[in-house]
């Protein structure tokens, strides 16, 4: 029996591609790891079915074009996901905004489901950003 445990893209998709790959997402529970990086992604179609997702350990956006909207349509998978303990966010165009978001959607997480890795280098935070993640 085969399992998807990884994918990694480096590569432009379709809008739709991002679509069916969040769906696909949403139903694995064998995914441990998403590697995304320096390409062009359609958050809110991946993210319709990655909040679904209960598997991930590991999430790298890397060179991502976030910014602090796309950040929130990441907000649901990132408060429900109890297996994930590694968020990487770098250079990711991500600001004040984001970090709010990102620190609402941490403390809502179990007690039992913390990170254990975030990184967030190389995007336009501040030493007070980092101060609000403190309790998450």
């Amino acid at each position: 029996e085969a399992k998807l445990v990884e994918i990694r893209f480096v590569n432009d998709l379709e809008d739709r591609a991002w679509s069916r790959l969040g769906q696909i997402l949403g139903g694995n529970s064998h995914m441990e790891e998403l590697v995304i990086q320096s390409c062009p992604v359609n958050m809110a179609e991946l993210c319709v079915g990655l909040q679904f997702n209960q598997s991930i350990k590991k999430l790298r956006l890397n060179g991502i074009d976030l910014g602090d909207e796309r950040l929130n349509s990441l907000v649901p998978f990132l408060s429900h996901n109890p297996s994930l303990r590694s968020l990487i966010l770098k250079e990711s165009n991500i600001g004040s905004t984001a970090v709010d978001s990102l620190s609402d959607a941490l403390v809502q997480r179990s007690e039992d489901s913390c990170l254990e890795v975030l990184n967030l280098s190389n995007n336009h935070i501040g030493d007070m950003d980092l101060e609000k993640l403190a309790p998450a």
